[in-house]
């Protein structure tokens, strides 16, 4: 049984990355979309604690709120994953220049290997559980968004994650507010 579950479950993972819906950009607010996402991870473990860094203005772009935020969630599972008792998960967001800067950094286990291409590839892990298929679908959600993935190993430990992502400018959102920006910008964080 336990054969068949974890078959099933390579199967799904891998119907879901050859299915990957297009990306459909719209105005989205980044800062939104992260604190909401790191929220869901707020108090999940008792000794691991959940820090969120971001600047007080909204960081607004175009893109795929859906597909960005199971970007994040699957490098948010990462590192739960990686930090094995007491220890912290840092989600920050910022823009430099022309881009939009969305990092995820930990100080669980570090990552496996420095050959990071074998990353992102469908079905690579080392956990032993799970389908390998994380890091892959959020390779293929950033570049899809015309964007960069890096990762780095921390000293004394740890790992962060990188995305670039292209600061698409828009020249006005809409007078009414789009169902995917905030009511109110300046949101406490968590």
């Amino acid at each position: 049984i336990a054969q068949v579950t974890g078959l099933k479950e390579l199967v799904d993972a891998f119907r879901l990355y050859a299915r990957m819906p297009r990306v459909e950009p719209r105005p989205t607010s980044i800062s939104q979309l992260v604190r909401d996402t790191g929220s869901l991870y707020h108090g999940m473990r008792d000794e691991l604690k959940i820090n969120l860094e971001m600047p007080s203005e909204e960081i607004l772009a175009v893109a795929d709120p859906v597909l960005l935020r199971q970007a994040i969630v699957n490098l948010l599972d990462n590192a739960v994953a990686a930090v094995d008792a007491s220890g912290s998960i840092t989600l920050s967001l910022r823009t430099t220049g022309e881009n939009v800067i969305l990092e995820v950094a930990d100080t669980g286990s570090g990552l496996p290997t420095d050959d990071f291409e074998t990353l992102v590839q469908p079905f690579y892990s080392t956990k032993g559980r799970g389908s390998g298929m994380g890091l892959a679908l959020v390779h293929r959600i950033v570049i899809d968004h015309g964007g960069t993935l890096e990762f780095q190993n921390l000293k004394p430990q740890g790992a962060l994650i990188r995305i670039t992502l292209p600061h698409t400018t828009v020249e006005s959102f809409p007078e009414r507010p789009h169902p995917d920006l905030p009511n109110a910008p300046g949101t406490t964080p968590i």
